[in-house]
C-alpha cells in the first residue's frame, strides 16, 4: 500500500505554523478533495470541501486556513512565482512575491 501523499509524487510537507518564514519557488499549485480533515472549515465549522496544496522547490505546503488561503489569492500567485511566506500571529498571513 502507498503513503497518503503519493498523488502529490513525495513527502517533504513544510509547516507554515506561526512564527515561522518560508521562501520558495512554486512549482505548481494542486487541489485536493480527497483529505477532508486539512479543508478549512467555514465559521459554522462544515468544511470547504477542498484545499490546495501548493508544491515548491523546498516542499509541499497544505492551504489548510481561509486566512493563509486569502493572502495567496491577494497577492495573486502563480505557478512559477518565488514567494516569502510569514505567519507573524494567529488568523494572519503575509504573501509577497519575490522578483527574479
Amino acid at each position: 500500500m502507498g503513503n497518503w501523499f503519493d498523488e502529490l509524487g513525495g513527502g517533504n510537507y513544510i509547516s507554515v505554523k506561526e512564527g515561522t518564514d518560508f521562501v520558495g519557488k512554486i512549482e505548481r499549485v494542486v487541489k485536493v478533495t480527497t483529505k477532508p480533515d486539512f479543508d478549512p472549515k467555514k465559521k459554522d465549522g462544515t468544511p470547504q470541501g477542498f484545499h490546495f496544496e501548493i508544491v515548491t522547490d523546498k516542499g509541499t505546503i497544505t492551504v489548510g486556513s481561509f486566512a493563509l488561503q486569502s493572502a495567496l489569492v491577494k497577492a495573486q500567485v502563480k505557478e512559477g512565482d518565488t514567494v516569502s511566506i510569514s505567519h507573524p500571529k494567529r488568523g494572519e498571513y503575509l504573501v509577497k512575491l519575490i522578483p527574479f
